[in-house]
């Protein structure tokens, strides 16, 4: 029995489909989800040892979205707002606002690891609190943990949470759909496949992001005012590291957790 219980796992894995129970995307104790549908898991109350078996099945395994703070329990559209967050600015609030005009739950999501970017100034708990406080702010706003940091891997967790029948869209500035359209995806194509799968919502901050044409369809521009061009969470932590004011930077509800985090740092090269 174990042993076709670890095959079917590996098997499961290959496909990079999550399979683990859905909530929290994390298992529950005695728990064991094989990918035969969604909320499908076997419960065995017993304690379970899996023997090693030959196979070359298991390349990796991709957890759904862990969510810290839900707003919508069953949205026809989700939009995905990755990002680093330190610490999230009175831009990204407004960015996630009007991406709410185009979809019914916007997801703050804060990945586990950064691909591009090293981990320093807060650290993993204090921004995961942030978020949660930033998404019980605002009708419409949830706020999650992904295990990839990649779009391409955070919107597949995503996939796997909601099922085929929910739109998905990726929230995101206008550098870094420039970054994205000129990567790297393994084959020709690459990028026009990924877009069709999850439309963009490009904010457009110090400047539009001008798409090819035949990409013009699938990605929407969120107009926002130049008043927020210079706004940014590198720019808090220069104002908070030289002594000048940062307050109006931040949203009210964090602007004493950013002090408590980041001033005691002040000096420190945050």
């Amino acid at each position: 029995m174990a042993a076709k219980v670890a095959a079917s796992f590996a098997c499961s894995a290959q496909k990079g489909q999550s399979v683990f129970e859905g909530g929290t995307s994390r298992p529950h104790c005695g728990h064991i989800q094989l990918n035969m549908g969604y909320f499908h898991c076997i419960r065995m109350h017993t304690r379970v040892r899996l023997h090693p078996i030959s196979t070359q099945c298991i390349t990796k395994v991709m957890l759904a979205l862990e969510f810290l703070y839900r707003a919508a329990r069953n949205p026809a559209r989700v939009a995905l707002f990755p990002g680093t967050w330190n610490p999230p600015t009175v831009a990204h609030v407004g960015i996630a606002r009007i991406a709410r005009n185009h979809a019914d739950e916007v997801i703050w999501v804060f990945p586990r690891t950064f691909p591009h970017k090293g981990f320093d100034g807060a650290d993993f708990d204090a921004r995961r609190r942030m978020l949660e406080i930033l998404a019980r702010q605002h009708a419409g706003f949830s706020a999650a943990v992904s295990d990839g940091g990649l779009y391409t891997e955070i919107a597949g967790e995503a996939r796997d949470y909601f099922g085929p029948e929910t739109q998905i869209a990726l929230v995101l500035g206008r550098d870094a759909a420039e970054r994205i359209a000129a990567w790297d995806y393994g084959a020709p194509g690459g990028f026009d496949d990924f877009i069709r799968r999850y439309k963009l919502l490009v904010a457009a901050r110090r400047g539009e992001y001008e798409p090819a044409g035949h990409h013009r369809e699938f990605i929407c521009t969120l107009q926002m005012g130049s008043a927020w061009d210079d706004v940014s969470s590198s720019e808090v932590r220069r104002r908070i590291s030289t002594g000048e004011n940062w307050r109006e930077l931040v949203p009210p509800a964090i602007a004493g957790m950013v002090q408590h985090l980041y001033e005691q740092d002040r000096g420190e090269g945050i």
